[in-house]
C-alpha cells in the first residue's frame, strides 16, 4: 500500500513508527467489561507481551458468535475458537496508524501450526484481522474479494468482526484469510503440481532478508511468497525467476501479440482479463505496483491473482478517486495488453457477460446489506479511535450523526459503483486509446 495521505497522517491521533510500535498486553479485566455486546462475532486476544512487527507473540484467542441475531459478550463461553496462537502488527505504511492490522497463526499448545475453520470459513492457520483504519465504509476490500469469487475466481474469504484486545475494545476489523498454497485457498491449475505464489511489489515494501528477483526488462522486485524465500529450493528459484522474466520480456517486445510467439504462450489470458476488469472496475490504486500476486494457471502458464489490498480504490486514494478514466493504461504489463486488441475484445464480452449476470447491484445489494448490519458496531469503531476515514470525528457527535455521517459514506461508495459501472460500459471497447 502506499504511503498515506498527509490529511490522515495529520490527522491521526497517535502516529508511532513501525520499529518503536508495541500493544501494552492485557489492561486490568474491569477494562474488558466496557466491551459493548454485539451481534457480529467477537475475537478476544491476550497476548503474552508486547505485539511487535515480528517477531510473533504468544497469546489466546478466543472467537465467540451465537448467531441468529444474538449478542455476544466478552464473559460468553467461545463457541467459534479457543486456544493458542501467535500474533504480530502487519503491513508496511498501515503501521503509521494508530488502529493497527495484525497476522496471526491458530497453534496448538506445543507451538505448531493448528488448521481450524473459523466462521464458516475453511480449515487453515494463518489469518489476518484487518483494520480498515483510511476506509470509512470498512468495506472496501470485502466488496473487492466478494466480486472476484463472484466473478469465479479465489479471493479471500472475510467476516466483519469486533475485536477485544488485551482486555480493551479495540473496534470493527475484518477477520480474512491470508493469500497461499491451499486446495481452499492458492491452488495449481496443473494437476499433480505443487504450484507456487509470487507477489508483484515495490522496493519500498521489500522486508530486511526477504527473497526476491527482479524482472529483466521492468526491473520490479518479485517476492517468493509460498513457498517464501526460507523454504523454496534454488532450482525452484531459478525457474520461477526464468518464467517471469519470459514474460516480462515478451510483453515488451515487438511481437508481444503474436499468439505464440508473444505474451500469450506465457500468460493465462482468461485469468489475466478477469484480473484486469476487476482491478479497473474498482480503480485499484495498488494494482499491477504491490500486492500483486502469480500463481501457476491453466497449462502451467503464469496466471494473475489472486486479487489483494484494495483499501485505495473505489474513489479513495488520489489520483484515481474519480469514477472515470483508465486505471491501468500505463502500469506494468497490462498497459501493454491493453494496447492488443483481440486483448480488449475479451475484456468487453467477459463484462458483457458478468453485467448479464448481475454483478455490479448484486455487489451493491451486498454492500448496502453489510452497511446496515455494520452500522451499530461502526458507531462503536468511531468512538474508538476519532476517524472517518480520512476525516476526524467531531468532539461529542451523538450517535445519530455518526450513523448518518456512515450513511453517508456507504452511499457515497454505492453512487461511485454505479457511475463506474456506466464509465466501463461506454469506454471499455477503447480502453487502450483512452
Amino acid at each position: 500500500m502506499p504511503i498515506p495521505h498527509p490529511r490522515l497522517l495529520r490527522a491521526a491521533a497517535v502516529v508511532v513508527a513501525a520499529a518503536a510500535f508495541a500493544l501494552v498486553p492485557s489492561p486490568p479485566r474491569a477494562e474488558a467489561q466496557r466491551a459493548p455486546a454485539t451481534t457480529l462475532p467477537l475475537v478476544v486476544i491476550d497476548a503474552d507481551g508486547p505485539i511487535r512487527d515480528r517477531p510473533r507473540v504468544g497469546g489466546t484467542m478466543r472467537i465467540i458468535h451465537r448467531g441468529g441475531g444474538a449478542l455476544n459478550r466478552v464473559t460468553d463461553p467461545a463457541n467459534v475458537y479457543n486456544g493458542r496462537i501467535r500474533i504480530e502488527v502487519r503491513g508496511k505504511s498501515s503501521q503509521r496508524f494508530p488502529k493497527q492490522q495484525f497476522a496471526l497463526e491458530t497453534v496448538d499448545a506445543r507451538g505448531d501450526n493448528l488448521n481450524v475453520p473459523l466462521l464458516g470459513m475453511p480449515r487453515e492457520n494463518d489469518w489476518v484481522l484487518y483494520a480498515a483504519y483510511n476506509d470509512a465504509t470498512l468495506l472496501r476490500n470485502v466488496v473487492a474479494y466478494r466480486a472476484a469469487r463472484q466473478m469465479g475466481g479465489y479471493a479471500a474469504r472475510t467476516r466483519i468482526v469486533e475485536l477485544v484486545l488485551g482486555g480493551r475494545y479495540w473496534g470493527v476489523y475484518v477477520l480474512l484469510e491470508t493469500p497461499k498454497l491451499d486446495g481452499d485457498r492458492v491452488d495449481s491449475a496443473v494437476p499433480g503440481s505443487d504450484g507456487y505464489l509470487l507477489e508483484v511489489t515495490q522496493d519500498s515494501k521489500l522486508t530486511p532478508g526477504e527473497r526476491f528477483f527482479r524482472t529483466p526488462r521492468s526491473r520490479v522486485p518479485v517476492v517468493y511468497a509460498d513457498p517464501d524465500g526460507d523454504d523454496i529450493r534454488p532450482e525452484q528459484a531459478r525457474a520461477l525467476a526464468a518464467r517471469v522474466g519470459a514474460l516480462d520480456r515478451a510483453v515488451a517486445g515487438r511481437a508481444f501479440r503474436h499468439p505464440t510467439r508473444g505474451y500469450r504462450r506465457h500468460l493465462d489470458v482468461p485469468a489475466a482479463v478477469d484480473y484486469a476488469l476487476l482491478n479497473e472496475f474498482l480503480r485499484n490504486h495498488d494494482a499491477f505496483r504491490a500486492s500483486t500476486f502469480l500463481h501457476e494457471g491453466t497449462g502451467g502458464r503464469l496466471a494473475m491473482g489472486p486479487v489483494w489490498d484494495f483499501d485505495l480504490a473505489m474513489g479513495f486514494g488520489s489520483p484515481d478517486r474519480s469514477p472515470r478514466g483508465c486505471s491501468l493504461c500505463n502500469r506494468l504489463w497490462v498497459g501493454r495488453w491493453y494496447d492488443d486488441p483481440a486483448f480488449v475484445r475479451a475484456m468487453v464480452r467477459r463484462w458483457a457477460e458478468l453485467r448479464r449476470e448481475g454483478l455490479v447491484p448484486r455487489l451493491i445489494a451486498d454492500l448496502q446489506r453489510d452497511a446496515a448490519t455494520l452500522t451499530p458496531a461502526q458507531v462503536r469503531n468511531l468512538r474508538r479511535w476519532r476517524m472517518l476515514g480520512a476525516t476526524p470525528v467531531p468532539a461529542g457527535a451523538s450517535d445519530a450523526a455518526l450513523r448518518a455521517a456512515y450513511r453517508r459514506e456507504t452511499t457515497r461508495l454505492v453512487r461511485w459503483l454505479r457511475a463506474r459501472d456506466a464509465w466501463m460500459q461506454a469506454n471499455l471497447p477503447r480502453i487502450g486509446r483512452l
